[in-house]
């Protein structure tokens, strides 16, 4: 806590202090965090934050009004990151590599992002995900008005069940400009890939796709290909 105080004064006293890379591992009290996010709230240039941790010390993040960029790794509580995000008016990118998001996780996290007005970037690896978790993000994506960019890492229980709703949301994500695809152990069926071709086929904003799986099959191919072609800005 000592050593928190300390940095606290420093940042204080930095005017022109816009970014911050800070990281800790959950043995730092909550009284410390706060005297740390009032020191940045007083700093007159904090308007891009970039925040890494691990632990469940998240709740402490929405102490930053201002909090723009938001980086999370290791073990996270994903419900109280959610309430963070909702908090948090002016997010505009938040990457999440924690371990063991659940379904549940996911349904909280899709529910938060519903609520960020100025969210645009998401990047997840979530590799313990189903069907269900696949589903709430489709829906989370389909309300977040300003969302621009996905990357998403995901594992092989997504079945085309999962695929088809996933693929609804990029479908229907008004301002969605790129996404990019990482399916560990999955493989993509026809008719998983033929959701997705007409997702991306109609989503009126698109101009970027990265797809990265075990397997496609050639049916799956032209499918993709046939989209693409008539898909008006890729």
């Amino acid at each position: 806590d000592g050593g928190l105080e300390l940095l606290s004064e420093a940042i204080r006293h930095a005017p022109r202090l816009q970014n911050i890379s800070f990281q800790w591992r959950g043995d730092n009290s909550g009284s410390a965090l706060q005297h740390l996010a009032k020191t940045i709230r007083l700093a007159p240039e904090s308007q891009t934050i970039k925040l890494f941790c691990e632990g469940q010390d998240v709740a402490a993040i929405r102490q930053w009004s201002s909090l723009q960029h938001l980086s999370i790794s290791g073990r996270t509580e994903v419900v109280l990151l959610s309430a963070t995000i909702r908090h948090a008016p002016a997010l505009q990118d938040i990457s999440l590599s924690a371990e063991g998001i659940s379904d549940d996780g996911m349904k909280c996290f899709s529910e938060a992002i519903r609520h960020a007005p100025a969210l645009q970037k998401i990047s997840l690896n979530c590799r313990n995900i189903s069907d269900d978790g696949m589903k709430d993000f489709g829906e989370g994506i389909r309300h977040a008005l300003a969302l621009q960019e996905i990357s998403l890492i995901y594992g092989g229980r997504i079945s085309d069940d999962g695929m088809k709703k996933f693929s609804e949301g990029i479908r229907h994500a008004p301002a969605l400009q790129k996404i990019s695809l990482v399916c560990f152990d999955a493989e993509i069926s026809d008719d998983g890939m033929k959701n997705f071709s007409e997702a991306i086929r109609h989503a009126p904003a698109l101009q970027n796709i990265t797809l990265q799986c075990r397997s496609i099959s050639d049916g799956g191919l032209e499918l993709l290909s046939e989209a693409i072609r008539h898909a008006p800005r890729l």
